[in-house]
Formats: C-alpha cells, sequence, structure tokens
C-alpha cells in the first residue's frame, strides 16, 4: 500500500482516523506516515493524488505531470535529431493557466519542433496514446487537442486518436 485518501465530513473524525492509521502502521507494520503528504483540508481546494488534483465536480492534471511528459517527449526528440524551434506565434493554451505556462516554457521554442521521425515512430505512437488516455480522465480536451495539433503540424503521421 502506497497511497491512500480518506474523506469524510466531521474533521474531527478524519484526525482520529489518521491516529489510528499512524499507531496501526508504527507498531503492526513499523512504518510511520510522511508528515509533508499528510493533510486535513476541504475538498473544495482540491485534492493531489495520483497525478490529478480533484475538486468535487471535476479533476485537473497536476502541471508537474504535463510537464514530466513535455520532458520526456523532448529528451526523445533530441536523440532523433536537430531541433528545428517553433515559431513563438504558434499557440498552444489549454484553458488551465498553471498548464499554460508549463506548455508555453516546454513547446514553444523547444526542441518539439525537430525530430519529425520521433513523432511518426511507432514509440511516440504509443506514448501519446497511453498518455492521452490517462488524460482523459481529467479535464484536459483542449490541452489534448492543442498538443496533438502540435505533434500533427510537426509530423503529419502522428494518428489522432484521442481528442
Amino acid at each position: 500500500m502506497d497511497d491512500f485518501l480518506i474523506l469524510g465530513y466531521d474533521k474531527k473524525e478524519l484526525w482520529a482516523i489518521k491516529n489510528l492509521i499512524q499507531r496501526f502502521l508504527r507498531e503492526q507494520l513499523k512504518l510511520e506516515l510522511n508528515p509533508k503528504q499528510l493533510a486535513v483540508s476541504p475538498a473544495s481546494r482540491g485534492i493531489n493524488f495520483l497525478g490529478y488534483t480533484a475538486f468535487p465536480y471535476y479533476r485537473l492534471l497536476r502541471p508537474s505531470t504535463v510537464k514530466r511528459y513535455l520532458k520526456r517527449i523532448k529528451v526523445k526528440i533530441k536523440k532523433f535529431g536537430p531541433a528545428h524551434p517553433l515559431s513563438q506565434s504558434e499557440s498552444i493554451l489549454s484553458g488551465n493557466p498553471k498548464n499554460d505556462f508549463v506548455l508555453k516554457h516546454h513547446v514553444q521554442g523547444a526542441a518539439l519542433a525537430g525530430g519529425s521521425e520521433f513523432l511518426s515512430s511507432p514509440e511516440f505512437q504509443r506514448s501519446w496514446a497511453s498518455w492521452a488516455s490517462y488524460a482523459q480522465f481529467a479535464k484536459t480536451w483542449h490541452l489534448r487537442k492543442k498538443m496533438l495539433k502540435l505533434f500533427q503540424d510537426q509530423s503529419l503521421a502522428v494518428v489522432k486518436r484521442t481528442t
């Protein structure tokens, strides 16, 4: 068991449950809870869990999740060949200000325009299909659409499966 989440209506009850779990982990399993990862807060603030920030009626991808994916793609593209920077006029806005910042700094002017061999490779196709399937469980339709358009503009062989 690595990550777990307990939801409830009563703050005192949640703290009591936390103390029971902490005692069980310490005495029975010789484990400790990470105090930095422990929080009792209103769900309206959002709950960071498994790469998403969950709100009562929707989920968003954490900006770090988007950033990590783009960084992996950028590294793989650099291995395939020289980069040709994107024009600064291209827009890839997702509607989420935090993700827009991440995209602007990791895509605009970055090495994603190069390596069209990689963007048309089966490895990229699988990577994109996997990431887009994961991302679709959050409010990311515009983000996925803009990212796919960017990739398609650079390599027409990218299959449009997930928008």
